[in-house]
């Protein structure tokens, strides 16, 4: 049955905002967030995963309370994507890992410690509510994560940590000579990681 909204039109002061609108924070943005819930994306006809984040700013003052939303491609692009570009799956697989690895070393390393995939319930229970630097950039109109840093001093992530994490989704199938961040890769400050090139970017 139809709603007749118009015989039952809400009282109003003549003032009105739109819900649900994002405002951008500007491209280097440095914000006090947590996470305020995270759980693993799954997508139908596909064996394809992600982990999907949300973040809430508590400093600088004046993005206090801002929302922002994260996706972590823990399974590279979907190839059923237009966006899929099979040479540049194991570098988004390899970042995006980097990436959680980093977030979870802020929120205690638990889920490294699992050396398993862990379920929706764990990732909550480990990572909600961890605080921690993100860096943040804008692109196509959208807000992305650049990368993350501890908001008190931690050790920096080992390579143990990462693989173990890696080797736990095991739908990334990432080589095994190559799970780790080599010793060649760029150098990023302690427990902070970023990504330079945004056609690289395995979250937003």
């Amino acid at each position: 049955m139809a709603i007749d909204y118009w015989s039952e039109m809400p009282e109003s002061t003549g003032d009105y905002e739109q819900k649900g609108g994002e405002t951008l924070m500007p491209e280097g943005t440095k914000v006090l967030a947590s996470v305020e819930k995270i759980k693993t994306q799954t997508f139908d006809g596909s064996t394809h995963e992600s982990l999907n984040l949300k973040w809430r700013v508590e400093e600088p003052e004046e993005y206090n309370n801002y929302v922002f939303y994260q996706t972590i491609k823990i399974n590279g692009t979907d190839p059923f994507s237009q966006y899929y570009d099979e040479s540049k799956q194991e570098k988004q697989i390899k970042a995006a890992f980097v990436m959680f690895s980093a977030i979870d070393k802020n929120a205690g390393g638990n889920i490294s410690k699992l050396m398993r995939k862990p379920t929706d319930a764990e990732l909550t229970q480990h990572i909600v509510a961890a605080k921690m630097w993100v860096h943040l950039g804008v692109y196509n109109n959208n807000q992305i994560i650049r990368g993350v840093s501890a908001f008190r001093d931690v050790e920096e992530p080992s390579k143990q940590a990462v693989n173990g994490i890696a080797s736990a989704f095991s739908d990334a199938k990432i080589p095994a000579s190559k799970q780790a961040v080599n010793a060649t890769s760029p150098k990023t400050p302690a427990n902070q990681v970023g990504a330079d090139d945004v056609d690289d970017i395995p979250f937003n």
